[in-house]
Formats: C-alpha cells, structure tokens, sequence
C-alpha cells in the first residue's frame, strides 16, 4: 500500500487587516503581520518561510508545577512578549482551511492566537480580555478563553520560529 505524502501548497493570509470583532467586543491589541505566504510542507506549516511552532511554558505542565503555581494567560503574555505570535486572522485562515493544520498538533490540543486580544463583557461582571484559540478536534471550533484562566499543557500558543 502506497502512504500519501502531504503536497507542499502555498496561499496568501492578509494578518494586516482587522480580525472579525464579535458583538459587544473592543480590539485590546491586534499585532499586524503583513500579507504573508503560508505554506504547507511536508513537516509543518511556515508564514513566510518560518515554522509555527507550538510554544508550552514550563508552568504550563501540571507535572512539574505544584497545584498553585500554573501560568495564568496574562502572565503568558509576558512570557509571549519577545516572540512572534500569530494573530485572529491566521486562527480564522485555518479554521477555513483545516488541511493547512499540522498533523504533529493533536486533536486534544488548543491552538492560542494572542497577536489578538480583546476585551469582552461576556466573561465577567465589569468585563475581561480574552484570547482566541482553534481547536482541531472532530468538531473543529474556535472559541475564547479569559486570561485569567490557568493554563494547561495541551494549550499551546502559536509562534513563528525565529530561525
């Protein structure tokens, strides 16, 4: 039996353009990344020629850390603050596209975009920023969390490499 390969394909993402705002929502940050090149190869999937990958904080993995000290989403920010995250509007390009998932991402896992944080009235009484995550699993959907939720070892947040 012959195993088929993945065939490299490239396609245009405009991350310069404002991401769809939901109701009752306010853009707290929106980082810009230009019209890139995303393409699909072999062992991953590159914007612009650099390899997302799949940034875990070490506080992230129960493991390792006691009961109390796993890394909340707002502390991640800062920890995301020196990398290059991808924004919404990648989030929403493979939403549409979920051939353009890495097969290396597991169906349990939740892809995070913090170059897009909103605020949101939803989430608590005086409101709270939140960020998008796509999950890849049977029902494929895209949500939110709060950034005060703690965070686990299968939430991942998507980076470029700098390689």
């Amino acid at each position: 039996m012959t195993k088929l390969k993945r065939v490299s394909t490239e396609i245009r993402v405009d991350l310069d353009s404002d991401p769809y705002t939901p109701v009752a929502w306010k853009i707290r940050r929106h980082q810009r990344g230009g019209i890139v090149s995303v393409e699909n190869r072999v062992n991953g999937l590159y914007v612009d020629g650099k390899k997302v990958c799949f940034f875990v904080h070490e506080r992230q993995n129960v493991k390792k850390s006691s009961e109390h000290s796993l890394i909340k989403g707002w502390e991640l920010i800062h920890e995301l603050s020196d990398k290059a995250v991808l924004n919404y509007n990648m989030l929403h390009f493979l939403y549409k596209h979920p051939e353009y998932i890495p097969d290396t991402i597991s169906k349990s896992k939740r892809i995070y975009f913090f170059g897009t944080i909103w605020w949101t009235d939803m989430s608590a009484p005086c409101g709270a920023p939140v960020v998008s995550y796509l999950s890849r699993g049977d029902n494929r959907m895209k949500e939110y969390d709060a950034l005060e939720f703690e965070w686990c070892s299968n939430w991942v947040a998507a980076i470029l490499d700098k390689t």
